[in-house]
């Protein structure tokens, strides 16, 4: 597989995705990994795999260790990713 992948994008001030490159963040067949409070990667159209639960906190301060923020649970999907032969941008 040589698929890739968005950098991260913000949905919803809080929450945060990586998209196929080209696809749509507002289509979510087109969302890879998906973190709001727990980070998940999808291994198939209709199922996903979820990592350790993440932080909650203020979610006014974008680039505050929360939610989507949360720099663990993006490497956790990251790292999934890669494993799985996804290319990842920066």
């Amino acid at each position: 597989m040589n698929i890739e992948l968005t950098e991260w994008i913000v949905v919803d001030g809080f929450c945060a995705t990586r998209i196929l490159v080209g696809g749509d963040v507002n289509n979510i067949d087109d969302r890879i990994a998906f973190i709001e409070k727990t980070p998940r990667v999808r291994v198939n159209q209709n199922e996903w795999e979820f990592g350790p639960k993440g932080k909650g906190g203020c979610i006014e301060i974008e680039g505050q260790t929360i939610y989507g923020f949360y720099q663990p649970s993006r490497d956790w999907c990251d790292e999934r990713l890669t494993e799985m032969g996804y290319k990842l941008t920066s």
